[in-house]
């Protein structure tokens, strides 16, 4: 009976680092200031990470005062989501072409 558990017991948390590290989410926030939604999606090569930032919905006020400007959150973003793979430059150019990303430093 405690070999049943226990195999249980790894079953579940093997299942569970799975779906740490093939599952990612990412927030989209609504019109109205208390409304955001969750959209979960599986990531292309698995990470630790499991909260993305959406380049496209991200709002100039959300992004980090780093000299990047959160352009790394973007990149990892677009990298795990499409399983994107080069430079940064090469990531961001296919990343705009799928997400249709209007993104400016204004």
């Amino acid at each position: 009976m405690k070999n049943r558990w226990l195999f249980a017991a790894c079953v579940l948390v093997f299942l569970l680092l799975t779906a740490w590290l093939k599952i990612g989410y990412y927030y989209i926030k609504e019109d109205t200031v208390d409304d955001s939604r969750t959209v979960f999606f599986i990531k292309k090569t698995p990470t630790w990470r499991i909260e993305f930032i959406k380049p496209s919905v991200m709002e100039k006020s959300e992004r980090k005062p780093y000299p990047n400007d959160g352009l790394d959150e973007m990149l990892e973003y677009c990298r795990y989501r499409y399983g994107l793979t080069g430079t940064p430059a090469e990531i961001w150019q296919s990343c705009n072409k799928i997400e249709d990303i209007t993104f400016s430093n204004d």
